[in-house]
């Protein structure tokens, strides 16, 4: 699981992803198009486990991340 406080990068996209963090429940709290290595601001969201969906040309990877 990754930890996070008030924002984290995505490291190592060749081109643009569609980045979707949602919660244990497959409520949307943040949908974005990014490129590069963009910082991606969690600030907003509360304390708790997030599902971060990656989806560019390379595929879809999802990830845990902890909100703390």
């Amino acid at each position: 699981m990754n930890h996070v406080t008030d924002s984290f990068q995505i490291i190592g996209l060749e081109d643009t992803a569609l980045i979707i963090i949602s919660d244990l429940h497959c409520r949307v709290f943040l949908k974005l198009q990014i490129s590069g290595e963009e910082n991606i601001s969690v600030s907003a969201l509360r304390k708790g486990v997030y599902i971060a969906k990656i989806t560019s040309g390379d595929g879809t990877v999802e990830k845990k991340l902890e909100k703390k």
